[in-house]
């Protein structure tokens, strides 16, 4: 039989745990600009006017 110490220990880890999760999903969300940047970069990808980094490199001469 499991005592009520060992059980309020295990909530009390996961208590912190799920905290520490809200934290990073409120540091990772994305905002609406985020968003709309995200949008436009997948348009422009489509269209084809993005310059790879290969491209990049060479006309910056690295």
């Amino acid at each position: 039989m499991v005592s009520e110490n060992t059980i309020m220990d295990r909530l009390d880890r996961i208590e912190r745990a799920v905290g520490e999760v809200r934290k990073q999903l409120a540091d990772s969300s994305m905002s609406e600009e985020d968003y709309a940047s995200l949008l436009n970069y997948r348009e422009e990808k489509k269209a084809g006017k993005l310059v790879s980094h290969k491209d990049l490199k060479k006309e910056l001469g690295f």
